[in-house]
């Protein structure tokens, strides 16, 4: 395959790329030559000139993954066999090639072959050759593209772009940080004191709140941002790694004014201007990199909302399965000892007739005792609650359990699987029990291939109101 880009103006050029595998030596084409731009078809023509012949045999020992260079004359490809992807219309009748750089003949594994693909740790020992499927060099494009949307969204809008520094003083924020060690000690601050010869640490920022904090109380800069590298020393997760990117901003003496519709009013964060710079960045992304138009306004939806129905703060919504709160049917005694220990009882209900895609993977997921699990039955359907122990620790009394009685809107039936679990309440946190089963529940269902999550975007707008 050949440098994609290069397809337009190859005439009398020489395009230079990596050697991805080779054909057939028997019919009119014989090999495909990639590079971060795409794929274009090579075509030798056997039966044509002695020196295309030798072009032919040469190749045909290329060991694949090679880099070379190729001289030849590009021209349209037959129409049936046109490719949508870049360089997909055009091939190249190979003239000349010289090779740059041979690849090992034992290479730990092709990056061209996508169906027998090498697991993680392998591709992560060799990067560089991971690197070179098309997969990865399309994120890396998609990133380039975010951040370049990104900036021109803020700059039209008179933000500027400033870099704070990355060496600061130690301000822990709950994440441990990473410590840059200093040639200086604490008794080269004082020269004339030698007692103390430990070394001084700078600490990278896990955000740049601070340095960001002081730009704009100096009046210099009243719309800031940058694309900003955070360091955070904790565990690795879907959601963590140690250091990310992340778009941080800020907005001096922004308009408080009310916002323009019912739908609205939940949004509290800095008024009407803020949230419109976040909605138009978010809306050119979506439309210049994936081509889906967003609407002009998204929902809002407040903290309390988000924890009491998803269990998290940054819900995800592609899906249903939501919490249900079970104080309704509970007696005001237990009610009374709930609100006393500021707590109450939630549960997420898997239902067999509503929920196929899930309710396979409800059957493979344990909660590790975290929350308690019931699995309705013939003989529990009317009793699984009054019969939980979730509700049996909130009191001893025998004739207040007794008192418990499902309602209309708990009704369960055999097959159906329940969660129950206590949580504060007012929620805290960023995330309950039944919020994390939630989401185990969904990617088993995905893990199963039977997942319902829509691939459409769900775009929340999150408000720092509770209510």
């Amino acid at each position: 395959m050949m440098s994609a880009h290069a397809s337009y103006s190859l005439a009398g050029s020489s395009p230079n790329g990596d050697y991805s595998s080779p054909i057939s030596d028997s019919l009119d084409f014989l090999t495909q030559m990639s590079d971060s731009f795409g794929t274009t078809q090579l075509v030798v023509l056997p039966q044509s000139a002695q020196g295309e012949s030798e072009v032919l045999t040469a190749l045909s020992d290329v060991p694949v993954e090679s880099t070379v260079l190729i001289e030849g004359e590009v021209t349209l490809r037959p129409e049936k066999q046109r490719r949508p992807e870049p360089a997909g219309d055009v091939e190249v009748q190979v003239k000349k090639f010289t090779l740059l750089n041979p690849a090992d003949r034992n290479m730990p594994f092709l990056p061209s072959d996508t169906q027998n693909l090498a697991n993680e740790d392998l591709r992560m020992q060799y990067r560089y050759l991971d690197l070179r499927r098309s997969e990865l060099s399309a994120n890396l494009r998609k990133r380039s593209h975010v951040a370049h949307v990104v900036r021109t969204v803020l700059n039209e809008r008179d933000f500027l772009e400033v870099e704070t520094p990355v060496l600061l003083k130690s301000t822990p924020e709950g994440a441990r940080e990473f410590l840059v060690p200093t040639r200086q000690t604490a008794s080269s601050r004082k020269p004339h004191d030698l007692s103390n010869p430990d070394p001084l640490f700078y600490a990278l920022p896990q955000s740049p709140q601070q340095p960001k904090q002081l730009l704009m109380c100096s009046g210099g800069v009243d719309r800031y941002y940058q694309l900003a590298r955070c360091f955070r020393d904790e565990d690795g997760r879907k959601d963590r790694q140690p250091e990310f990117t992340q778009v941080d901003m800020e907005m001096a003496f922004v308009s408080w004014g009310p916002t323009p519709t019912d739908a609205e009013r939940g949004w509290r964060i800095g008024g009407t201007e803020v949230r419109e710079v976040i909605e138009d960045i978010m809306k050119a992304i979506w439309a210049k990199v994936e081509h889906v138009e967003l609407p002009d306004r998204f929902r809002v939806m407040t903290y309390g909302e988000a924890m009491r129905r998803f269990g998290s703060d940054k819900p995800d919504t592609r899906f249903g399965l939501e919490v249900a709160d079970v104080k309704e049917v509970l007696p005001d005694e237990t009610l009374t000892a709930l609100r006393d220990a500021r707590e109450t009882i939630e549960c997420l209900v898997v239902r067999a007739s509503d929920d196929s895609a899930f309710i396979s993977a409800a059957r493979e997921c344990h909660t590790g005792g975290a929350a308690e699990r019931v699995i309705i039955t013939e003989d529990n359907a009317a009793s699984w609650l009054r019969d939980s122990q979730t509700v049996r620790l909130v009191t001893d009394d025998e004739q207040l359990q007794n008192d418990v009685t499902d309602s209309a809107g708990l009704t369960v039936s055999p097959g159906d699987i329940v969660w129950l679990s206590k949580r504060r309440d007012p929620p805290e946190g960023g995330s309950t029990v039944l919020g994390r089963q939630r989401l185990i529940i969904a990617e088993t269902a995905q893990a199963l291939g039977k997942s319902l999550i829509y691939p459409n975007p769900h775009l929340i707008l999150p408000s720092v109101s509770h209510d």
